[in-house]
């Protein structure tokens, strides 16, 4: 009953939501809700790189091994525990190391990035309720880099508890009245191959993928552990 009563607290919160520019006193909100976001990320990113062949090969030698030298057929599921823990510290790490960088990078100067640059913007989201208004989403729009007829939308983010609901393609249409109204002939996204929600969003606003490509971590043991793969998509205006 107490989860049924959460439950419903958080879908009334996401009933009315205002779609609004971000102030300064948003910004330490804004930071959470993204943060939250990515963290989200390791528990999908584990369960796939827990089940790929790799994986698996590994967790038959380690188990094979762990038999070999204690003799106890215990011992075998203890180390595909021990391996799956391994691989989930690997992936919490990956995306906490992830979400700082961005914290500090244009989340961590969301006037100097957004708000007080030329032709470009950053959007939150109120959501309503009985109580006082709270942060449920963010979006970021500004120039591409190198691009200056293009704009990159980014940042987009909805809480846990108000998705499903419609919100994530009201701001990304924000975004894009933003970019025709400022004068861009192009829009361009990231993403990675474990945001399927949002591949479909921008498969369904009409985006098409443009490239794929390894993070900058990529070589590297978390990324040999995680298997991500970045996506970059285009839409014409």
């Amino acid at each position: 009953m107490a989860t049924r009563s959460a439950e419903e607290k958080a879908g009334r919160s996401c009933q009315a939501w205002r779609i609004r520019r971000c102030r300064e006193e948003d910004v330490e909100a804004v930071r959470r809700i993204y943060a939250d976001a990515v963290m989200e990320q390791a528990w999908p990113t584990f369960r796939r790189a827990t089940r790929s062949p790799r994986a698996l090969a590994l967790a038959g030698a380690a188990g094979g091994l762990s038999l070999a030298v204690t003799g106890r057929p215990l011992a075998v599921p203890l180390a595909w525990l021990g391996l799956a823990a391994l691989v989930y510290v690997a992936c919490r790490y990956f995306y906490a190391a992830l979400a700082r960088g961005i914290l500090g990078g244009d989340l961590g100067d969301v006037e100097g990035s957004f708000l007080g640059r030329a032709g470009a913007c950053f959007w939150v989201v109120e959501g309503g309720g009985s109580g006082a208004p709270r942060l449920v989403g963010t979006l970021g729009a500004k120039p591409a880099p190198g691009e200056p007829a293009a704009c990159e939308l980014c940042r987009l983010t909805v809480a846990l508890s108000c998705r499903r609901r419609g919100l994530g393609r009201d701001l990304l249409e924000t975004g894009l009245v933003f970019a025709r109204g400022s004068g861009y002939t192009e829009c361009t996204v990231y993403t990675s191959d474990i945001h399927h929600a949002a591949l479909a969003l921008y498969g369904k606003a009409g985006f098409q993928l443009q490239r794929a490509f390894q993070p900058p971590e990529a070589g590297s043991l978390l990324h040999s552990i995680c298997q991500v793969t970045d996506y970059q998509l285009r839409l014409k205006l």
